[in-house]
């Protein structure tokens, strides 16, 4: 038997996709097949129109069944909206979490899909979101002394893959200039990315009602589907629109917003007049080192957005146990180490914060809200982020769920 051309091969698994996996097989008729020699890594990759593959590239080494997962893999990073999820994160760290929550998810359907050895895929990861993920590779570069580091050495991603590569079953390489390694569409701006990201919202839910009418709609995708096209209010979004509302801002030519320097195009950034925030993490034992991680990482993730910031950053369990001032100038002594494991007191951070004299936009505090409170009420705002729903005296609470 003659040996199929990597088109055919493509198109072939495009049909078995229709037919094993309609929610994939409808989906993936939305994005063009285009060949393209010395793609990133010789795999695969998508902009969220095309399906870029390399002819010459590692699918030839592919079987049927690990060409038709690589062929969901990337139509995966369309319909959950990683090409317009990752903000200000690092592209690396960024493809490598997406990758792991993309083969996770179909790895749950094994029946159809069957991952390549090299891709990247860890248990571990299973369950939570790809911003979760993230979070926790940034906590594994920390313990390799690599936190704040340049994710181009190659060092990086073979301590916190396994040896790895990035991409696995191909999420696209960046580039030096931070955008994808994918060849760039015509006219490719902020704003046509919020177009392509309700286009393929809209095409999740029809690819959902083509899967349910054919009883081949697994219950962790509907469960994922309904969480993308209603997402509920959670806190990350609740304590970003907090803080924002808290400081005080506005805009300046000079220097230019980093999250459009990739156009190039150079817009005003935003410029916190006073942004400085009090971010406490109650260390007494109750709080895990995950759910830690994952507030410190959201929390700086949206200091990035302002062109300063000075964050207090307190660890406390009955008495304060570490305090750093972080800065951009000093970001990279950013630490998830937890310290303390005794008992509870909000006290001695107010009072701290008194002796210091400082003025905080607002004070955040992650706990579990099991501990005595001061008498009285500080004249700056706080916000408790609490996995407990008990009363608290003053401020406003917001109840820490995780993703």
């Amino acid at each position: 038997m003659a040996t199929l051309t990597s088109e055919k091969r493509i198109s072939k698994a495009r049909t078995n996709l229709l037919l094993q996996a309609p929610f994939w097989g409808f989906l993936i008729l939305h994005v063009e097949p285009a060949p393209t020699v010395g793609l990133a890594f010789g795999t695969m990759a998508t902009d969220g129109t095309k399906l870029y593959y390399d002819p010459d590239g590692q699918m030839k080494d592919w079987t049927d069944e690990q060409l038709m997962t690589a062929i969901a893999h990337e139509t995966a990073h369309c319909a959950f909206s990683h090409l317009w999820r990752r903000e200000n994160r690092d592209p690396m760290l960024w493809n490598m979490a997406t990758d792991y929550f993309v083969n996770g998810m179909l790895a749950k359907e094994s029946q159809v899909f069957k991952l390549h050895p090299s891709w990247l895929h860890d248990k571990k990861f299973d369950g939570m979101s790809s911003e979760a993920i993230y979070a926790k590779l940034i906590q594994e570069c920390e313990k390799d002394g690599k936190g704040g580091g340049t994710l181009d050495d190659p060092e990086m991603w073979k301590n916190v893959t396994n040896g790895k590569r990035p991409g696995g079953s191909g999420s696209p390489n960046p580039t030096e200039d931070g955008k994808d390694g994918t060849p760039p569409k015509e006219g490719k701006s902020p704003e046509n990315d919020a177009g392509d990201e309700l286009y393929w919202k809209e095409k999740v839910v029809q690819a959902a009602s083509v899967a349910k009418m054919a009883g081949k709609l697994p219950g962790h995708l509907a469960e994922l589907i309904d969480n993308l096209v209603d997402p509920k209010l959670n806190w990350k979004e609740i304590l970003r629109e907090y803080i924002q509302k808290s400081v005080k801002n506005d805009y300046r030519r000079m220097p230019p917003s980093k999250k459009f320097l990739w156009m190039p195009l150079y817009l005003p950034s935003l410029k916190g007049e006073e942004v400085k925030v009090v971010a406490c993490i109650d260390t007494s034992g109750s709080i895990s080192t995950k759910e830690a991680t994952t507030f410190l990482s959201e929390l700086r993730g949206m200091m990035d957005q302002f062109s300063g910031y000075e964050i207090h950053y307190f660890q406390v369990d009955a008495q304060i146990q570490k305090y750093q001032v972080l800065t951009p100038e000093n970001d990279e002594e950013w630490t998830c180490e937890i310290n303390g494991r005794g008992g509870t007191s909000f006290i001695p951070v107010f009072e701290e914060v008194k002796n210091l004299e400082l003025d905080p936009s607002v004070l955040v505090y992650f706990t579990d809200l099991e501990g005595p409170f001061p008498s009285e009420e500080p004249p700056y705002p706080v916000l408790w982020l609490a996995t407990g729903d008990r009363e608290v005296p003053f401020g406003e609470k917001i109840l820490f769920e995780d993703i």
